[in-house]
């Protein structure tokens, strides 16, 4: 069975949650306290970052990306229509182009906001009147 080490604290390990109840995928649940840096979890995910996912033959898989690609790709036929990616490795690309570059955007203003607040988009920092 699936295990996946996660925290209720952190939104990515929300997101593979629900994934794997909305696709019943039978799997169980190992809340980790991140913050205690434990040497056994660090084993799994050198980073120590929650969610990751622990395969029946213990292979861990980190990052909310990796481990849903994965879930679908291991067992996106039995979800039908319902897939999380399309099935051409073009149109995957596509998706995996998308996603990036909204991240990409997002941790630049993030990153921008806290160095240089006054640099920052307007929504960005705290305390600034938007007009």
């Amino acid at each position: 069975m699936l295990t996946l080490y996660h925290s209720p604290l952190i939104p990515s390990a929300r997101k593979i949650r629900l994934m794997l109840r909305e696709k019943n995928i039978p799997h169980q649940l190992k809340t980790e306290d991140f913050w205690l840096r434990r040497y056994e979890f660090f084993a799994l995910n050198p980073a120590g970052e929650v969610p990751v996912l622990v395969t029946e033959k213990g292979q861990p898989i980190v990052t909310a990306y990796a481990i849903a690609e994965y879930l679908d790709e291991t067992r996106g036929l039995a979800f039908g229509e319902r897939r999380l990616l399309p099935e051409g490795p073009a149109e995957r690309v596509e998706v995996r182009r998308h996603r990036d570059g909204v991240v990409l955007v997002l941790d630049r203003r993030e990153g921008v906001a806290e160095l240089v607040p006054e640099a920052a988009p307007v929504d960005l920092v705290p305390d600034h009147p938007v007009h």
